[in-house]
C-alpha cells in the first residue's frame, strides 16, 4: 500500500513538474511578448515627440512669419492711407484750380 502510494505521488509530482515547467515557459514567453509591446509602444512614443518637436518647431517658424508679415501688412496700409490723403489733397488742389481758371 506504501509503495502504491509512494508511486502515486511520485507520479503526481511529476506531472506538477512538468505542469510547472509548461507554465514556466508560458510566463516567460508572455513576459517577453510584454517587453516586445512595451519596446514598441516606446519607439512610438519616441517618434512620436521628434514629431512633436518638429511640428513645434514649425509653428514656431510659422509664429514668426506670421508676424513679420502682420507688421508688413500694417505698414502697407499705412502706405495706403498716406497715399489715399496725398490723392484726396491733389483732388483738392485740382479742383481748387480748375475752379479758379473757369472763373478766369
Amino acid at each position: 500500500v506504501l509503495r502504491e502510494a509512494k508511486t502515486s505521488t511520485e507520479n503526481e509530482l511529476n506531472q506538477l513538474r512538468l505542469r510547472n515547467d509548461a507554465l514556466t515557459s508560458q510566463l516567460s514567453m508572455a513576459q517577453q511578448a510584454l517587453l516586445n509591446t512595451a519596446n514598441d509602444k516606446n519607439n512610438v512614443i519616441s517618434e512620436l515627440r521628434a514629431e512633436l518637436k518638429m511640428k513645434s518647431f514649425e509653428l514656431t517658424t510659422l509664429g514668426v512669419s506670421f508676424e513679420e508679415r502682420m507688421g508688413q501688412l500694417r505698414a502697407s496700409e499705412l502706405e495706403v492711407d498716406v497715399l489715399r490723403q496725398e490723392v484726396s489733397a491733389h483732388k483738392s488742389a485740382l479742383q481748387r484750380l480748375e475752379h479758379e481758371a473757369g472763373q478766369d
